[in-house]
C-alpha cells in the first residue's frame, strides 16, 4: 500500500511541476507582451506630441496671416 501511494504522490508531483513549469512560460509571455506593449504607448505619446505640436504651429501660422 506504502508503494501505490507514493507511486501516486509522484504523479501528482509530476503534474504540479508541469503546471508550474507551463505557468511560468505563460508569466514569460505576458511580460514580453507587457513590454512590448509599453514600448508602443511610449511611441503613441511621442508621436501625439508631434502632432500637438504641429497643429499648434499651423493655428499660430494661420492667426498671423489672419
Amino acid at each position: 500500500m506504502e508503494k501505490k501511494v507514493r507511486h501516486q504522490t509522484d504523479k501528482e508531483a509530476e503534474y504540479y511541476r508541469s503546471m508550474v513549469v507551463a505557468q511560468g512560460d505563460e508569466i514569460e509571455i505576458l511580460r514580453n507582451n507587457v513590454k512590448e506593449l509599453q514600448g508602443q504607448l511610449q511611441g503613441a505619446y511621442r508621436r501625439i506630441g508631434e502632432l500637438r505640436e504641429a497643429l499648434d504651429t499651423e493655428v499660430e501660422q494661420n492667426n498671423e496671416r489672419v
